[in-house]
């Protein structure tokens, strides 16, 4: 367990290194914000049947079972546009299956836990819902509409985002596991909410693509009297919805001298 902590800390600090490395080019002489991002979701991990002779007609996997996902990213904006940043992951798994008209499922439970590389960037911004202009007291008996006072309902911003995973998995009880450790894509997109110059929430939805089988479960049940057999198998390919809130731990702006304004 020690080992396996040691290791995933040498991860998270090469993974830092590696999003400083890659990004201190393209913040020279630019507005920059680093930030803290907490955050959770659901996932449904996707699976599919291997073998299926020794099983009924209507034996498949089931995709939509949803575990929980929770993460802690660390990002580096630059001029609210492009966001690059690093995240560690810990999600539950499962390889769920069905059979017969009866509706019925089970699923194995695991592990994961990722360290992701990744980057979003900003496609469009949109106001929704233009609320009436505040109004400012002239004098006691006079208010006017301010005109530079622009307020909507609903403000966000739609980002691409795209990345690499390097995922760690476990306790498959019952479960052949071929790999303890894979690689994955993913990609997908985010709405960033925003009031005036600081983010609110982020909403993503984010589809993963594991490269290799990690693991298959061997299936046995009793179904109208008889017995039947067959094979699931996963890559720890998944579909999540995440929420997390950006905390602004530090901002870097451009000046005329060549020093950088923090905040």
């Amino acid at each position: 367990m020690l080992l396996i902590v040691l290791i995933v800390l040498n991860k998270i600090k090469f993974a830092i290194f590696l999003l400083v490395l890659t990004s201190c080019s393209s913040f020279v002489l630019a507005q920059t914000e680093i930030r803290l991002a907490p955050g959770f979701g659901v996932q449904t991990v996707q699976s599919y049947v291997k073998e299926d002779f020794y099983a009924d007609e209507r034996f498949r996997a089931y995709n939509f079972s949803t575990t929980p996902t929770y993460n802690l990213s660390i990002q580096l904006e630059r001029n609210n546009s492009l966001l690059v940043f690093t995240s560690l992951s810990s999600a539950k798994s499962a390889i769920s299956y069905k059979y017969g008209d009866t509706g019925e499922n089970t699923y194995t439970d695991g592990s994961c836990t990722s360290l992701s590389l990744g980057v979003q960037k900003k496609i469009s911004t949109h106001k929704w819902f233009k609320m009436p202009p505040k109004k400012k007291l002239n004098n006691i008996f006079d208010f006017q509409a301010n005109k530079n006072s622009n307020h909507y309902l609903l403000l966000f911003k739609l980002k691409f985002i795209s990345g690499i995973s390097h995922d760690w998995v476990a306790n498959f009880p019952g479960t052949q596991i071929f790999r303890n450790t894979s690689t994955s894509l993913f990609l997908g997109f985010g709405l960033q909410f925003f009031d005036q110059d600081k983010d609110k929430l982020q909403l993503n939805f984010i589809y993963s693509q594991g490269l290799k089988e990690i693991s298959e479960q061997e299936v046995e049940y009793i179904y109208n009297g008889k017995h039947y057999f067959g094979k699931i198998g996963s890559k720890g390919s998944y579909f999540a919805v995440q929420v997390s809130y950006p905390l602004r731990l530090i901002t870097l702006k451009e000046k005329r001298s060549n020093q950088s304004k923090y905040h």
